[in-house]
């Protein structure tokens, strides 16, 4: 079954709520019961950001289509008949309650305080760097789904993993290479990521992203090398005190992975 929101823009809630005039919960026990008649039921989520999913435990399996535009029916045929793999990766961190994203911490950040003489809420944005990803990997709360998640029909390994040069200046380039391998059970293609972690004098979160790359359609058994150029502006981090765009000389670790908390491979480079 389909469920699609009809946002056009932010929301209060992480409700799925498909008219703004019905109430919230409507759609969450649509699928309850139809979940209950049809245990092989799939959700599809016609939706742009995360909703709560309290049925997920209930239903086989869970697609997110987004807002896929007018070939969206076409490609959809393709990957549920299983013409194509599914390669698709998370650009949000969809949280397991909503009270895990910074925003629910406080008042002023949500739902806001309302001033009189504007007739809104004015809400406050104090999350400086810690946003999406970063906040969870900052605060280790464990996301249901990950920034850069996505499932496949097949797996993908990673290997080989090499950086050169090893040490650098402010002013090299780093290529960063690796190899991929498809040891599943059909063709498909993954998008690889590649994340920083920053001296502790930059005050970074543990992780930020900073390159990925895509295969091409790997048949079984086959592997791609793939590889990301990181520059000075890759190793930048904005400084409160300087007001600039600085690089911190100190050891970077350069983690690839699948997702933000699925690291296959870590190494490091060393800046002076």
């Amino acid at each position: 079954m389909c469920i699609r929101d009809r946002q056009s823009t932010g929301k209060k809630s992480l409700e799925i709520v498909h008219d703004p005039r019905q109430l919230h919960g409507i759609l969450d026990a649509m699928v309850e019961a139809v979940a209950a008649a049809n245990p092989n039921t799939v959700v599809v989520l016609n939706v742009a950001s995360p909703y709560n999913l309290p049925w997920l435990s209930n239903v086989k399996g869970l697609i997110l289509e987004g807002y896929g535009g007018l070939e969206q029916g076409d490609a959809f045929a393709s990957l549920v008949f299983g013409d194509v793999s599914f390669s698709g990766k998370l650009t949000q961190t969809w949280a397991l309650k909503q009270s895990d994203y910074y925003c629910q911490l406080n008042s002023p950040e949500y739902p806001g305080t309302f001033i009189p003489s504007l007739g809104y809420e004015h809400v406050m944005y104090s999350e400086g760097i810690y946003v999406g990803y970063k906040w969870f990997d900052h605060a280790n709360i464990k996301p249901l789904y990950e920034f850069g998640f996505g499932l496949s029909y097949t797996t993908f390994a990673y290997s080989d993993l090499n950086i050169s040069p090893g040490s650098i200046t402010s002013t090299d380039r780093v290529t960063v290479s690796f190899s991929v391998k498809n040891n599943g059970p059909v063709p498909g293609a993954e998008v690889a990521q590649l994340y920083l972690g920053f001296p502790t004098v930059t005050q970074e979160p543990p992780k930020v992203l900073r390159g990925f790359d895509k295969t091409a359609v790997l048949d079984r058994g086959s592997t791609a090398q793939l590889s990301i150029t990181l520059d000075s502006e890759q190793f930048s981090y904005y400084n409160n005190i300087t007001s600039n765009w600085d690089v911190a000389p100190g050891i970077y670790q350069v983690y690839i992975g699948a997702s933000s908390r699925d690291i296959r491979s870590v190494s490091y480079t060393h800046l002076t």
